[in-house]
């Protein structure tokens, strides 16, 4: 999708190449060993010219580009996108400095951070938005070993592992955007979820319109003998944006990164629907969903 590496530069375009191979997640759940995800990236404004995926479940994958390339997105905006784990959109995004932190409850008892000042609790360590401990400057914290309003998910603690390295290096006070963060639950068909539910969007006072689909019968889920699947999709009328998504179905946990992604750029569903996706995948049917 967009333009190649030679064509980019024949244009005139000095150009950033990003690449990322599928070593484990989803491809390896799978069984798949061949995946690869190559960004063809303007070194001037850092926006994203070409995308190019090979591997299982690319014609999904390509779409999240697709929208990148249409909100006039970076590739720093797409690496701070908080993607569903394990699945093959972390191709895209992944940032080019990884920290890993499983989601489990933090044991830091063994630490004697009481012996460093460092002010801490059954949540993990306190710490100000930017992820500096709140009673120690030289201590900084991320994931479970962190207070944060940041969901208990490993992706989640990568991005908040990548701010707080970055502060610490650049001596800056960036905070994590914990905005368009999704969940799955990985059963058959597939559960995910993005955003808010009906009831909290009524009470925060939004006037919601409530889009609501039994893809069942879809071609998407048809030509794979799929009998059961439906997608939920809040829309909030004043700005026509997605507040919130709850998918059921097949391969529903790569379409929810889309959705995540859209809330974080904060793209219109008039937006999202101009997507032209490569068919039949289940991405193409966000434009009818919505």
């Amino acid at each position: 999708m967009g333009l190649t590496e030679a064509q980019a530069r024949a244009e005139g375009y000095e150009v950033v190449m990003g690449r990322q191979e599928f070593e484990g997640g989803k491809a390896r759940a799978i069984g798949s060993t061949i995946g690869l995800v190559k960004s063809v990236v303007d070194a001037a404004t850092d926006r994203i010219l070409g995308c190019h995926i090979a591997g299982p479940d690319a014609g999904n994958l390509v779409h999240e580009a697709v929208i990148a390339m249409v909100a006039g997105a970076t590739y720093a905006d797409i690496g701070r996108a908080i993607p569903v784990h394990p699945t093959l959109a972390e191709g895209v995004n992944s940032p080019r400095r990884r920290v890993h932190r499983p989601a489990r409850e933090a044991d830091l008892a063994g630490l004697d951070l009481d012996a460093a000042g460092v002010d801490w609790g059954p949540r993990g360590v306190s710490v100000a938005g930017h992820l500096q401990s709140t009673t120690n400057p030289a201590v900084y914290a991320a994931g479970d070993s962190a207070d944060t309003p940041g969901m208990p998910l490993t992706p989640v603690a990568v991005f908040e592992g990548n701010v707080a390295s970055s502060n610490m290096v650049n001596r800056t006070t960036r905070t994590p955007d914990y905005a368009g963060v999704p969940t799955a639950v990985f059963i058959i068909p597939e559960l995910a979820r993005v955003g808010m539910l009906e009831q909290q969007a009524s009470k925060r006072g939004l006037d919601i319109d409530v889009r609501y689909s039994n893809t069942s019968g879809w071609y998407s889920n048809y030509r794979i003998g799929e009998t059961t699947a439906a997608a939920k999709i809040l829309v909030d009328r004043t700005t026509d944006q997605v507040v919130g998504a709850h998918l059921l179905g097949p391969e529903c946990t790569e379409l929810i990164n889309i959705l995540g992604l859209a809330m974080k750029l904060r793209l219109t569903t008039r937006q999202l629907k101009s997507m032209t996706a490569a068919y039949p995948t289940v991405g193409s049917d966000l434009g009818s969903m919505l």
